[in-house]
């Protein structure tokens, strides 16, 4: 990092003065995006819809949400006293939220009463269950809330003190939990990409995470169009979760934490073969897990997935005709992540439909030249955070440079143990 930017980020983390300079083309696309948090933000519990209209929230979608928020301060979108604001009302909320069985964030919860739901919004009381991956992402963005603003520190310490982190970091693993009828059934939880990203939050607050944090374990290779891709070789119909290969995983880690040697090199493959399916066939490609605007409205849109490549394929895993297209922040991040590259141009380019300046960035486009006209927290909160990275390079470390933020950092580790 060079010195202004050192001095930059130290400035920001004390609520001082300068917001970070910025490109204006990341600036507008930042104001785009911050406009989705400003029209979403439910004033009394501080949460934001996972789509707007639909009072829903995941603890991944809340991840973004943090993530977006502290994005506009450090550009300038926003002051102070708003951030302080925003995040007041979030970390109340999170301190106070029922969580399921007592031990971590249920996976959803409705945006108005911050009371535990299923994924169609109804009310459970007793909850769905939890995701690591999702409690790994909030995880992230609540410890990066800290570090950046010392005077939040003490919230998100009663937030993170509430969580039983140690039953979802067991033996060196990620474990979720699902509840089916009357039946709480735990998985180990997690594929190549996301379970390393997830494993590194929950290594910071203390968890013995050395297995998940493994790239070598279950890795295959899969040559697609020439490209050796990284892949999960665990089979769904064995371990109940799909084997996605997405850009979302590759790019947030990249962001949060900066990608490490064994993690670049895979990193870059997954850019790579998506840049070569252009380069042969002429389609733009830039593919992520994604909300959409139609039936069944979140999707995997895949490099490989189940034995296929280029497929899309529903939350079970069934495959869905029509719906592959490139994705708003999967193209803004990848050229984000490799912006001297010349396919960083055409990412930018063919997304450039997909802007509303009054609500936010959209979805993304079809192949078919449509527009993914969902409207989701965590497209805005993906263009955010690549927009801070773009002028502070990865997060996490850059922040530790915060007046007391490596101490407090061994502190959460310490609590969490």
């Amino acid at each position: 990092m060079t010195a202004w930017l050192l001095a930059a980020a130290t400035l920001a983390a004390v609520g001082g003065a300068e917001p970070l300079p910025a490109t204006s083309r990341d600036l507008d696309a930042a104001r785009i995006a911050w406009r989705y948090f400003e029209r979403n933000t439910d004033p009394l519990t501080g949460l934001v819809r996972s789509v707007e209209g639909y009072p829903s929230t995941t603890a991944w979608d809340q991840g973004s949400s943090i993530l977006a928020m502290l994005a506009a301060r450090e550009l300038g979108l926003i002051g102070p006293d708003e951030l302080e604001e925003r995040a007041g009302a979030l970390l109340r909320t999170l301190q106070v939220q029922p969580l399921f069985a007592g031990v971590l964030p249920n996976k959803a919860y409705d945006t108005t009463t911050a009371r535990m739901t299923d994924y169609k919004n109804a009310p459970a009381p007793d909850g769905i269950g939890w995701s690591a991956l999702d409690v790994g992402r909030l995880a992230s963005a609540l410890v990066l809330l800290g570090e950046l603003h010392p005077e939040l520190r003490a919230g998100v310490e009663r937030v993170l003190l509430r969580w039983d982190l140690c039953q979802a970091a067991r033996g060196g693993e990620l474990v979720g939990v699902q509840r089916d009828g009357g039946v709480v059934h735990e998985t180990q939880e997690g594929r190549l990409g996301y379970e390393q990203y997830a494993a590194k939050a929950f290594g910071i607050l203390g968890q013995d995470v050395s297995v998940a944090r493994r790239y070598d374990r279950f890795r295959a290779e899969v040559a697609i169009l020439g490209v050796s891709v990284p892949r999960d070789r665990r089979d769904r119909r064995t371990y109940r979760a799909l084997d996605a290969v997405v850009t979302e995983p590759w790019v947030v880690d990249a962001f949060e934490f900066g990608l490490d040697a064994q993690a670049a090199p895979l990193a870059r493959r997954v850019f790579d073969v998506q840049k070569r399916r252009w380069e042969t066939t002429g389609t733009v490609t830039a593919l992520s897990e994604d909300h959409v605007d139609r039936p069944p409205w979140f999707v995997y849109d895949a490099i490989w997935v189940d034995g296929h490549a280029w497929r899309t394929v529903s939350p079970e895993g069934d495959a869905v005709a029509g719906l592959r297209g490139v994705s708003t922040k999967a193209a803004l991040s990848l050229a984000t992540l490799y912006p001297d590259d010349p396919y960083a141009g055409v990412l930018r380019g063919a997304v450039e439909r997909a802007r509303d300046p009054e609500r936010g960035w959209l979805g993304g486009v079809y192949e078919d030249g449509d527009v993914n006209r969902s409207l989701n927290a965590n497209t805005n909160g993906v263009v955010l955070e690549a927009a801070l990275f773009a002028v502070r390079g990865p997060l996490h470390p850059a922040a530790e440079a915060a007046p007391g933020a490596a101490g407090w950092r061994a502190r959460l580790a310490r609590l969490g143990r």
